[in-house]
């Protein structure tokens, strides 16, 4: 193995750490803004269930990424290089203001640049299955979530589902933290792919040996990393165990189908769309975007996969 190429495996170790601290937000931040767990012991779990679901479901993704959108011919050693630099860059500023953002957006953003420097880009991926699922899942989960706790807030009289879990506490911390375990799991099963696919696509690891060195990684990014979890957790809206469980399982199911469709999918705009619909019950659609904090991830999730794409370019029309 070339210097060269464990260079690039360092970079694709960067990027799985980085990711790790974006994607601990969309797992156990309602439980640690429920104060239900804290960031250590969530790092913890967070990476033993990333792992799992790398080795269960992650090749679809992954396969998606290497081939899907570009001829995996594209990716020499030096071209992935460019594409997992940019993605990293793009996605540590988000990390540095705290911002959760989606590793597949900022990745599909470098592969989507690659493709148009190079002239090879295959559209159909894009405009027929990831533009549609990153514009329909959403919705779906804001929709779900809002009818779940709807259905579960206390009424002004007779039996709620909420008052009915309010007197089963030790029941309902288990659910919960379960849940964001669950959310874990999804996130291995789509994110890691975010490093591995372009990786395997330059014939530097397979995919399997992939999972298996970048999916630790997740976990330790989570615990150096973790500032995103207070954002969403806490300054978005404040998410009871209740809440927190119900949006974990929507999320996690629908990112777990987006995975086995080979689909590269934002978990942290499926986790926000939830947690929005949240806010419309219990705030009321004036307070849903109220929040600077909720301003600031929207204005992000807008900035970093541009400028992943920017990078690309840039970088290899430098290094042509």
């Amino acid at each position: 193995m070339s210097a060269l190429e464990l260079v690039l495996i360092g970079v694709g170790g960067w990027f799985a750490f980085n990711m790790g601290a974006s994607g601990l937000a969309p797992s156990f931040g309602a439980a640690m803004g429920a104060r239900l767990i804290g960031q250590r012991r969530a790092a913890l779990l967070f990476g033993v269930f990333v792992v799992a679901g790398a080795l269960l479901f992650g090749s679809h993704v992954a396969k998606t990424l290497a081939a899907g959108m570009v001829p995996n011919t594209t990716f020499d050693v030096k071209t992935t290089l460019i594409v997992l630099l940019a993605s990293n860059i793009a996605l540590f500023l988000a990390n540095v203001f705290a911002i959760p953002q989606s590793t597949s957006w900022v990745t599909v953003a470098a592969i989507v640049a690659l493709g148009v420097q190079r002239g090879n880009l295959t559209p159909d991926t894009l405009t027929h299955r990831l533009l549609p699922a990153w514009v329909i899942l959403p919705t779906i989960a804001f929709v779900l979530s809002t009818v779940a706790v709807r259905l579960t807030y206390p009424l002004a009289t007779g039996w709620s589902l909420h008052t009915w879990f309010s007197k089963r506490t030790t029941l309902l911390r288990a659910l919960a933290l379960a849940s964001a375990c669950y959310v874990a799991l999804a996130i291995g099963a789509n994110n890691v792919a975010n490093a591995v696919g372009p990786l395997s696509a330059a014939h530097v690891l397979d995919i399997a040996t992939g999972f298996w060195l970048l999916a630790p990684l997740f976990g330790l990014g989570a615990f150096v990393l973790g500032g995103p979890a207070r954002t969403i957790a806490r300054d978005v809206v404040p998410l009871g165990l209740l809440t927190a469980t119900l949006c974990n399982v929507i999320v996690a199911s629908l990112l777990i189908v987006a995975s086995r469709m080979g689909i590269p999918q934002s978990l942290v705009q499926l986790n926000a769309a939830a947690v929005l619909g949240v806010a419309l019950i219990k705030e009321g659609p004036s307070g849903m975007f109220y929040g600077r904090s909720t301003r600031r991830m929207l204005l992000f999730w807008v900035i970093t996969p541009i400028l992943a794409a920017i990078l690309t370019t840039l970088g290899l029309n430098i290094f042509r």
